[in-house]
């Protein structure tokens, strides 16, 4: 439709006019049909294996992170007991 399009880009000269009207470029396309087919993969997939590893690395920092709460308690526990 029409509309005050812009395009802007950055550039380490300032440049005067760099506004275009976007409805005329707008009138010449036309919509295209894509194929499934006809689409390409750029990269691989990662395998389902590689998330498994993480999960039991999160859950060894979780257990290590209650242990040292445990630890931290203790502690706590320990001084308050002899101040009182």
């Amino acid at each position: 439709g029409n509309g005050p399009f812009k395009i802007r880009f950055a550039s380490r000269k300032a440049q005067a006019g760099t506004r275009m009207d976007l409805s005329k470029i707008l009138r010449k396309t036309t919509s295209e049909t894509v194929e499934i087919a006809s689409i390409t993969q750029l990269s691989e997939i990662a395998p389902e294996q590689e998330k498994t590893q993480y999960k039991y690395l999160l859950w060894g920092l979780l257990a290590a992170a209650v242990l040292m709460l445990l630890f931290m308690a203790k502690g706590l526990l320990r001084e308050m007991n002899s101040k009182a």
